[in-house]
């Protein structure tokens, strides 16, 4: 995370809380004891963040390899290939995407002679894509050997291809029970805000007292653990 995000994710996320506090206690004070949170809050979406731009990258990685068997099908040497690779991945993607970047820096390296299997291999261990990690020590494996690199490539591209598929269709059939479980998390604030708004007396007796404390910190733990035990059942792992 940026230090921008990280600033707009502390302001939502101390804003939510200043919600919550008053909603479930009538009360900030609640806020002192609940500040916390924002730190596995933190934890989380940086881990979330992550996990999309690994899944983007690895799109734009997949095109790319798409451009590098094409290029190198012309004739083309590896090197060369993935400096042409630059205009197809803007034109694709815009030259704000990740790959284009990396072009980007790679073309440096490569003015400095770095080997381009390095390029990757460093792109892998700064991304965390398994794919890029197994794309860089298989073409190392396949030059050292005398390997068809074009081959490497467009094979490596079908299992991308494949393992993309298989990750939409799964994202297409848990897209509703994800959204059913969000909602289902937030039901409990909708209904308390509702009987504040509507029927303040039916529920006035849980606050200011040690008993509506304790019952309203019951709940908020356990929509928390609603809400991580739904996530870990409709997040399903290629």
């Amino acid at each position: 995370m940026t230090p921008a995000e990280y600033v707009r994710y502390i302001l939502i996320y101390m804003t939510g809380l200043v919600l919550i506090s008053i909603l479930f206690f009538n009360s900030l004070i609640p806020m002192i004891f609940l500040s916390p949170a924002i730190i596995v809050l933190l934890k989380n979406k940086r881990v979330a963040l992550k996990e999309k731009r690994q899944k983007t990258l690895r799109l734009e990685f997949k095109e790319l390899m798409v451009s590098l068997a094409a290029n190198m099908s012309a004739g083309y040497s590896l090197e060369k290939s993935m400096i042409n690779s630059y205009d197809e991945m803007n034109s694709l993607f815009g030259d704000k995407c990740y790959m284009c970047q990396e072009i980007l820096w790679m073309k440096k390296g490569l003015d400095m002679n770095v080997d381009p299997v390095e390029l990757f291999a460093d792109l892998g261990d700064r991304s965390g894509v398994f794919e890029i990690v197994e794309f860089a020590q298989v073409v190392s494996v396949g030059k050292k050997s005398g390997g068809d690199t074009i081959r490497i490539i467009k094979r490596m591209t079908d299992n991308i291809t494949r393992k993309g598929d298989i990750e939409n269709e799964i994202d297409t059939m848990v897209s509703g029970k994800r959204l059913e479980q969000r909602i289902m998390c937030l039901m409990p604030f909708g209904i308390i805000m509702y009987l504040r708004l509507t029927n303040e007396t039916y529920i006035s007796g849980l606050y200011g007292n040690f008993v509506g404390i304790v019952v309203m910190s019951v709940a908020l733990l356990l929509i928390y653990a609603a809400y991580i035990w739904g996530s870990r059942l409709v997040k399903i792992e290629v």
